[in-house]
């Protein structure tokens, strides 16, 4: 063992002592040294007694010892590429792909960070083994010593053998081995690693030779856990599988062998002759416990769970979450939903009933806007609901969210949502942790709700005991339960109750936020939204309409549309007379189909639109419901013969205008009967003297048209009249007077 001359000089020994001592050949030196990094060399056990104990003073120890602590590291540092290789290392167990545990997992990254210590000793003692003089044996006998010092962390663990900090082997020559086996880089999973960590994970961890639920056992295993008829229990499976379908399965593989369709394959397995498949034999399940474990793998669960608890419960369960933030400030988010209102009532037969809600709640508040209270929930009670809220807010909120049920599927509802909001949307079904009503309801159930005694108690799955009602209580005083519309009145109380405006009668106390601590209708109108301005009278008036889902067409009896299963018809009558039918208006518009845009809640007048080639609906005249007059005369009523009469009247002129509008068009183009030998019937309904004067008329607008001579055309001014001239004068400019034509003032 050497020794530099640095380390000697000059605390050991001066230089000119150790000079001599060389000189005189008292001390011997192997290397002279020269140059930066190229010491002189003194061998360490030709020096004096008293050097060797000055330097063993100074430096704690002898060279030799120094050198093996210098040559491994008292606190190695953690391979961080070895950590990761073993936390992402897969392997197959029971047919399913799992992870080392923890404990495996420290394990062999310690090993792997020992031995990468040792192994940098080792490269830097071979480095120097020619300038020391040292034998490879005593290499390996050094890398030996440094992995027994490294194993424990104190001589107590090392004297009662507990604790180890590694489990490398304990043998010189084993110890080579997992050296040599470690050092080679490899590729594993696309990726390279600077070693072979691989050659540290003992053999038993991933052998398929202990495997007992390989893919086909665990497939059939699926099909009886997934069964539905019959419906098995784990026992039962694993019973299954053991008794039945296991001895089944082999001795049909040995039958095949037997007669020559099958030859045996490495592994337990039997190859088909004709097709080459490979089958192998099953092994019996060793435990019910580890059957159930299997069942319950992660990865496992995923694919008998839906036949088991429903797809909603699987949904549910393993789904993504968002991390969402409720909105910011007031009617930037309103949500609507509907539920059963849970609480008892007593019907007119003196019977315990339950009804629903349809609740509105602002969702940064949750405060309850608006409400309606029925038997069921149909687009009607969201209506209602909504309207209320808009009245009682006069805004018109950025969003509106619904579900995706009962009237909310409706066009007339989705259009009646859009008019009143900015954004109009609804979330998906089933899915009740997207929408704050729902968690808005259950608190409002528990905090408020729960307080009266007819209370019908939460959601039958709720299981705690607080959430269900004493039926024996409220069945022993169903006759002190409210009526129908005491229970409004009591419901109106307790939503004020909610919003913070009337005083819980069990604390004596404002309910409050529950984060804000701030009551939820103060902090409703404490808040400021921008983009949720005030709404007008007019224009809420005017969202409260709702449209029909498809277009009718007006005809003689007027037009008709279908609300709630219920018909309802409406005619167009003059603006300027009550009553009277607006024949001009329908000469245009008879048969041509309409938009109705309706009030649900006021049905006594309906508008009219027409649609564009474009798809936009235009406003054509307001309707109003049909005067309905008696067969009978002696039920007849006040203004009944005046309305029949100007309907009567209405026809007439309207027959007598088609005829002359009609008439004139056929002479204009030579089409008529008379230009062509044949004569047009009379009108249906005209007395002959009425006929005589349509007629003339019908000459006189036609006259232009008619091969007349000029003879004849004199005589017949000749025989005119000048009041017969006025009239001639008046109609060239003006449409005909059918009432005079018909001798009718």
């Amino acid at each position: 063992m050497c020794v530099t001359c640095d380390e000697l000089v000059p605390e050991v020994i001066t230089y000119d002592a150790l000079k001599k001592a060389i000189v005189r050949g008292n001390v011997q030196r192997i290397k002279r040294g020269g140059g930066e990094g190229s010491p002189a060399l003194i061998v360490y056990s030709s020096l004096p007694e008293k050097y060797r104990k000055r330097y063993e003073e100074k430096y704690k120890g002898t060279p030799e010892e120094l050198y093996k602590k210098m040559n491994v590291k008292e606190r190695f540092k953690t391979d961080g590429e070895a950590m990761a290789f073993y936390e992402a290392f897969k392997y197959e167990m029971n047919g399913v792909q799992t992870g080392l545990d923890e404990d495996l997992k420290a394990r062999y990254t310690v090993n792997a960070s020992v031995l990468n210590a040792l192994i940098d000793s080792l490269v830097s003692m071979r480095s120097q083994e020619k300038k020391l003089n040292n034998p490879r044996r005593a290499l390996w006998d050094i890398i030996f010593a440094n992995s027994e010092r490294l194993r424990y962390r104190s001589e107590e663990d090392r004297n009662d053998g507990k604790n180890p900090v590694h489990t490398l082997p304990r043998n010189l020559n084993r110890l080579k081995d997992a050296v040599r086996e470690y050092r080679p880089a490899i590729e594993y999973e696309g990726r390279r690693y600077p070693h072979n960590y691989l050659s540290l994970i003992s053999g038993k961890i991933g052998n398929k030779n202990t495997l007992k639920i390989t893919p086909e056992v665990g497939e059939l295993l699926l099909a009886f856990k997934r069964s539905r008829n019959p419906v098995f229990t784990d026992r039962q499976i694993f019973e299954r599988f053991n008794l039945v379908e296991l001895p089944a399965h082999n001795e049909s593989l040995a039958a095949k062998i037997k007669n020559g369709a099958a030859e045996a394959v490495d592994g337990g397995g039997i190859r088909d002759v004709e097709t080459g498949e490979v089958s192998y034999v099953w092994k019996p399940l060793k435990s019910l416990r580890s059957l159930v474990r299997w069942f319950n793998d992660p990865e496992i669960v995923k694919k008998w769970y839906d036949a088991e608890h429903g797809e909603q419960a699987a949904r549910q369960r393993f789904k993504i979450e968002f991390d969402t933030e409720l909105a910011s400030c007031r009617d930037a988010r309103w949500e609507g939903d509907g539920t059963k209102l849970n609480l008892y009532y007593r019907d007119r037969e003196g019977k315990r009933c339950t009804c629903t809600v349809y609740e509105v709640i602002d969702t940064y508040s949750e405060a309850l806007l608006g409400y309606c209270i029925s038997d069921r929930e149909d687009y009607r009670q969201q209506y209602n609901a909504f309207c209320m809220a808009v009245r009682n807010t006069r805004r018109k909120p950025y969003e509106i969210v619904t579900d995706n049920q009962g009237g909310a599927k409706t066009k007339r509802m989705q259009d009646f949502m859009k008019g009143i909001s900015h954004i109009a949307h609804t979330t998906m079904p089933n899915n009740p942790p997207s929408k704050t009503v729902e968690s808005v309801f259950g608190r409002f159930q528990q905090q408020v709700l729960h307080q009266v005694w007819g209370f019908t108690g939460q959601n039958v799955t709720a299981k705690k005991e607080s959430s269900k009602p004493n039926i024996e209580f409220v069945g022993e005083n169903r006759d002190m339960l409210p009526t129908f519309e005491e229970l409004k009145e009591q419901y109106i109380e307790l939503r004020e109750m909610w919003n913070g405006e009337r005083e819980m009668p069990t604390t004596r106390q404002f309910l409050k936020h529950h984060k804000t601590g701030i009551g939820r209708m103060e902090m409703y109108l404490s808040s400021v939204n921008e983009y949720a301005p005030e709404i007008s009278a007019e224009e809420m008036a005017e969202s409260f309409w709702l449209w029909t889902d498809d277009p009718s067409t007006y005809k003689q009896d007027g037009i008709e549309i279908e609300v709630d299963k219920v018909k309802y018809k409406y005619r167009v009558f003059a603006a300027d007379a009550f009553n009277t039918i607006d024949a001009e208006w329908l000469r245009r518009n008879l048969y041509r189909k309409f938009w109705v845009k309706f009030d649900p809640n006021d049905m006594s007048a309906v508008k009219l639109y027409w649609e564009d080639k474009a798809g936009g609906r235009r406003y054509e005249r307001m309707a109003s419901p049909p005067v309905k007059v008696h067969r009978a005369i002696q039920d007849w009523q006040e203004g009944e013969m005046a309305y029949i009469r100007s309907v009567l009247e209405t026809n007439k002129q309207e027959q007598i205008y088609r005829f002359l509008t009609n008439k004139e068009i056929e002479w204009k183009h030579g089409t008529a009967p008379e230009q062509n030998g044949l004569h047009t019937p009379k009108i249906s309904g005209l007395t002959g003297d009425e006929m005589a004067e349509v007629n003339l008329m019908l000459e006189r607008r036609t006259r232009k048209y008619r091969n007349r001579s000029l003879a004849q055309e004199h005589k017949d001014i000749s025989m005119m009249t000048y009041d017969e001239v006025q009239e001639n004068d008046f109609q060239e400019s003006e449409e005909f007077n059918y009432k005079k034509a018909v001798g009718k003032y």
